[in-house]
């Protein structure tokens, strides 16, 4: 994402650069044949290494590189288009947020302004924060990364320099191999600090790095053979990479390596260097910055107004928007001000204080506007009706300690165990028995399994191991516990049995879950029964396949009929297909409650009843749902009655 002066003889580049800029667009845009199209970010990374390598290494042989000027550029061809896009999203960001999702905008407006915005938002990859794609500047994290790396990177190629160009290369390779190896470490251990910061990250930076120091000799058939790897294994990790992948971590070389063999071997006579200096490459990737500036702020706008998901044709349409305001942002706003003292820009200190003086503005409106707005009478009230649902309290997330919050009596008579599925049970289970002796132990996505815990990109086999810690010790406080008759057991369940999940067993390993889970859950539900205790399972929520909740929020503020946030039973049995297909089996032996029963009539699922929120998100049901359904149904009855038939048996 930088100067495209520096890629006149090189219009390859910027047509790879464009085939990663629509990888990403594609992949935001929610079109699941590019389910890996991030890894477009991970190409912009190589690129940008290799061309700000050969710019401060072309300047030092010289005798002419100056700190001052390197800034300069990069200043100017970063911020600009950047304050542009920040300026356009404040008045949607008025119109169409709630009060807190305002709040946490302005927040990101100051962050990105201080070029720390990865660190924001790794703050905020929680289960329950907000939904990544609603966020407008979450992509900027990326600029954010490569801000700090050219902050740090001039002043280390220029202490090495005095040691000579080899130590520089092999510096470039020392740090580029430690990096990876924490990347993969932390891919197993923290994955949101591995996705988000700069030293996982630096290994890929790197790769481009020491691109610009190699100058392989011509070869006709091995260069058109290696440039076309490189684009393959681009393409390859584009079309193969999903949600569950941990990135960056050794795979990601995959992308890496592609792009490299690309900058190293797509010379002139190549087939691939013809292919991406067509003429439309070029010219999208000439723009490609300012593409990937626009496209996140137009799809999370479209989501935030968007009652349910925003329809394929809407995303179509807003991709080649993004295209279209790029143009117009490159040609009007990149191109003239990337100049030296071009206007209102002109050279040096006065360049850098308009600068700073427009991210001071930009903070100010964003802090004023989130801050001195007047919200819809009740808009608040209607924001706090789709609050996290942890149950009895905030302290129940993953407390090992006996919160006192987390229990209504020191002699429990019904545990609640399980993930945030379980959670949101609770005020059911109140509401319809006001004095039951209750206890929480949740943590979640940790759902009540004995010995296997579910693991993915986000929750590491660390994480894993952790979980499965957390419900031996909900086994124990079981067995010491005598008031105990009730088990309540919950969780979507997708993260043991969907076809790509996979769990960690006792010993270690990771296997499919649909090979253990149900012989894994059957065993934990005959613990339990010998331990004396009653187990009953709850089905999740029948799944909307949107966000339910702010559907019912938007329908409110927008005087929509709530119908408008209803859907088909058919539809939310075949996105459970496998979950249902799980409890079915083990229903056969245990009891297991249906939410559907109550939630869904005629073949139709409704978000709301009678004003009540059912759900609060796209799979979870809101405190007053919970309260409700736990009435209707009569959740504690439920206890008794499978007791009753086990004692029938």
């Amino acid at each position: 994402m930088l100067s495209n002066s520096q890629l006149k003889n090189r219009p390859e580049i910027n047509g790879l650069r464009a085939l990663a800029v629509l990888a990403v667009i594609l992949f935001h845009a929610g079109f699941s044949p590019f389910r890996g199209g991030y890894v477009g970010v991970d190409v912009f990374f190589v690129i940008s290494g290799y061309l700000i390598t050969s710019i401060i290494v072309k300047d030092v042989e010289a005798g002419s590189f100056s700190f001052w000027d390197f800034y300069e550029r990069r200043a100017r061809r970063i911020l600009p288009a950047l304050f542009l896009v920040i300026l356009c999203c404040i008045p949607f960001a008025r119109l169409w947020m709630m009060p807190m999702e305002l709040k946490a905008f302005s927040a990101s407006v100051v962050w990105v302004c201080l070029f720390v915005s990865n660190i924001l938002f790794w703050r905020q990859s929680g289960y329950f924060d907000e939904a990544a794609e609603l966020k407008p500047l979450l992509h900027t994290w990326s600029l954010a990364v490569e801000e700090q790396f050219y902050i740090v990177f001039p002043v280390a190629v220029l202490f090495m320099w005095r040691f000579g160009r080899n130590r520089v290369k092999l510096s470039i390779a020392i740090v580029a191999v430690a990096s990876l190896a924490l990347s993969e470490y932390m891919s197993r251990s923290h994955p949101s600090v591995d996705f988000f910061w700069l030293p996982t990250r630096t290994w890929e930076l790197m790769a481009g790095a020491l691109c610009s120091f190699v100058t392989p000799k011509a070869g006709a058939i091995r260069d058109n053979f290696l440039s076309g790897v490189g684009l393959a294994a681009i393409a390859t990790s584009v079309l193969i990479f999903n949600k569950t992948t941990p990135v960056p971590s050794l795979i990601t070389l995959l992308p890496v390596l592609g792009t490299s063999l690309i900058i190293l071997f797509a010379r002139e006579e190549t087939f691939i260097c013809s292919m991406l200096s067509s003429g439309p490459l070029v010219a999208v990737g000439l723009m490609s910055y300012s593409a990937y500036l626009w496209h996140q702020p137009l799809f999370a706008f479209a989501r935030l107004r968007s009652l349910k998901e925003p329809s394929p044709q809407l995303m179509i349409l807003l991709s080649c928007m993004s295209i279209m305001l790029a143009y117009l942002s490159w040609r009007f706003v990149e191109t003239p001000l990337r100049r030296k003292g071009a206007m209102p820009l002109p050279s040096g200190k006065i360049a850098f204080s308009a600068l700073g003086l427009s991210a001071v503005l930009l903070v100010t409106l964003s802090w004023w506007s989130s801050n001195n707005i007047a919200f819809p009478k009740g808009l608040e009230a209607l924001q706090d009706r789709i609050r996290v649902n942890y149950g009895l309290s905030e302290d129940c997330e993953g407390d090992m300690n006996g919160s006192r919050n987390c229990r209504t009596s020191e002699a429990p008579e019904v545990l609640l165990w399980g993930d945030s599925f379980s959670m949101h049970l609770a005020d059911g289970i109140r509401a319809s028995a006001a004095e039951v002796s209750l206890i929480q132990l949740t943590q979640s996505v940790c759902g009540p399994f004995i010995g296997i815990a579910p693991t993915s990109a986000s929750y590491p086999v660390a994480w894993a191991k952790k979980c499965m810690a957390f419900n031996d010790h909900v086994i124990e406080f079981i067995k010491h516990t005598k008031s105990l008759k009730y088990v309540i057991m919950s969780s979507p369940f997708s993260q043991f049995v969907d076809d790509d999940s996979y769990v960690v067993v006792r010993d270690g390993s990771v296997v499919l879950g649909k090979e253990v889970a149900l012989e894994s859950f059957r065993s934990t539900l005959d613990t339990l029964m010998k331990l004396g205790v009653t187990p009953v399972v709850f089905a999740p929520p029948p799944s909307p396949g949107f966000n339910a909740g702010m559907c019912l929020v938007k329908a409110n503020i927008y005087e929509a009929p709530p119908q408008t946030c209803s859907f088909t039973l058919v539809e939310a049995i075949e996105r459970q297909r496998s979950v249902r297909d799980f409890l079915h089996e083990i229903s056969k032996n245990y009891k297991v409650v249906w939410l559907d029963e109550a939630m869904c009539r005629g073949g139709d699922c409704f978000a709301s009843r009678s004003n009540t929120f059912i759900y609060r998100d796209s799979a979870h049901l809101s405190h007053e749902g919970s309260a409700l359904l736990g009435t209707e149904m009569n959740f504690y009855g439920l206890l008794a009655s499978a007791a009753g038939n086990r004692m029938a048996e």
